[in-house]
């Protein structure tokens, strides 16, 4: 009896532990799009200047994500995850200090490593030690960073201290969680800590079924789904405070603090949707998700009130949330077992591709023909998206 309860208090007591840490991985992920409209005059560039930092720092991530199952399989997860939390701390601190942009590029590159390798990290121990409502959770505790991110750096920025002040409290954070993993160190040892881990074994996939994977349609439709939605979420995440800005009329305070209600929004709606996806289904979730969204950024497009627009912004963030777990989760029921283990590592690298790529584009887009046309790029892939998944439906 009290060997349970000193499994269980170890499963818990980490378990918070991780769900702290991805909100910590989220607060810096949807800083920029807020700080840039100040911190571009600050640093002289023009305004599509941050899909290019933007873009480094997610090929960064993308490629310490592909990388970290090298270090995963020799280094102790919490002594990974400590090493890259003191990595994006310094880093972000770094910004706060940066005299030049060329600077910003500098830091981002370890910024950028440092986050994948949490990510994967975190997710991989996840999986491992725990149940699959506690992946779908993990993910929700991204957003809640990612709703308080940009809150710090707006209330930071209407208090008037400057974007640097945003960053400096932010690094705060991620270097105070880097002593947390420090001091936990024990607990990631302890291979008991969780009740209901799976057997340290996994099944090896040989290559040749990669090499069907490169051959199977379905596959690829299932990628390029992933592709498609991440540009759209991080797409409007970046360029959504200077479009309400430059398009709709808002101060720099009031775009932030819409910015922060949608990510606010889509962090509740993915709470939400680990509790009722088992109910609906994946695939009417994902449906549902897509039809909402389309007419909330149609709406945005052609409207410029400003009720109107901050109930969008609510919609937007509530109908995108469910979208990625639940394609995530029904790739595991499209393929076999080893094709699934492959799809999803393409899935993973897919997102990022399209986080770094998806948005620059927007941004060279909306600075060439205005942003008041960034809505109608969102409706052309949100429109790509649809028709991906209708095609791997039909035929999975």
């Amino acid at each position: 009896m009290n060997r349970d309860k000193h499994k269980h208090k170890y499963y818990y007591l980490l378990l918070v532990i991780i769900y702290i840490g991805y909100v910590s991985l989220g607060l810096p992920d949807t800083v920029l799009g807020v700080a840039w409209p100040t911190m571009r005059i600050d640093l002289h560039r023009s305004v599509e200047w941050a899909g290019l930092l933007s873009t480094l720092i997610i090929l960064c991530s993308s490629l310490s994500g592909f990388s970290s199952g090298l270090f995963i399989n020799r280094v102790p997860a919490g002594i990974l995850l400590m090493i890259s939390c003191f990595m994006t701390g310094f880093s972000l601190m770094g910004f706060s200090f940066a005299p030049s942009f060329t600077v910003l590029l500098i830091l981002g590159i370890p910024l950028g490593l440092g986050g994948g390798c949490i990510d994967a990290a975190m997710n991989s121990y996840i999986a491992r030690h725990y149940s699959s409502k506690h992946m779908i959770w993990l993910h929700g505790n991204w957003g809640v960073g990612a709703t308080v991110g940009p809150i710090i750096m707006t209330s930071m920025i209407a208090a008037g201290h400057s974007w640097r002040g945003g960053y400096l409290v932010i690094s705060s954070i991620q270097l105070a969680l880097g002593i947390v993993f420090l001091c936990s160190l024990k607990l990631w040892m302890e291979k008991k800590a969780s009740p209901h881990s799976q057997s340290e074994k996994t099944s090896v996939v040989v290559p040749p079924e990669r090499k069907r994977v490169y051959k199977d349609l379905s596959a690829w439709y299932s990628v390029i789904s992933f592709f498609c939605y991440c540009g759209v979420e991080y797409g409007f995440g970046l360029w959504g405070a200077t479009f309400l800005i430059n398009a709709r009329g808002f101060s720099p305070e009031s775009a932030g603090y819409a910015v922060s209600l949608y990510w606010g929004a889509l962090t509740a709606g993915r709470f939400i949707s680990g509790c009722v996806a088992d109910h609906i289904g994946n695939r009417k979730m994902v449906y549902a998700g897509i039809g909402l969204c389309f007419c909330g950024v149609l709406i945005l497009g052609i409207s410029s009130n400003t009720i109107v627009i901050w109930s969008i912004l609510l919609l937007m963030g509530m109908s995108l949330a469910p979208i990625y777990p639940c394609m995530m989760h029904e790739t595991a029921r499209r393929f076999s077992e080893k094709r699934a283990n492959v799809v999803i590592g393409f899935q993973s690298g897919s997102a990022c591709l399209g986080i770094a790529v998806l948005p620059s584009l927007f941004g060279v887009l909306s600075g060439c023909i205005g942003f008041a046309s960034l809505p109608f790029i969102l409706l052309a892939i949100l429109l790509g998206l649809l028709t991906v998944t209708v095609l791997l439906n039909r035929r999975t």
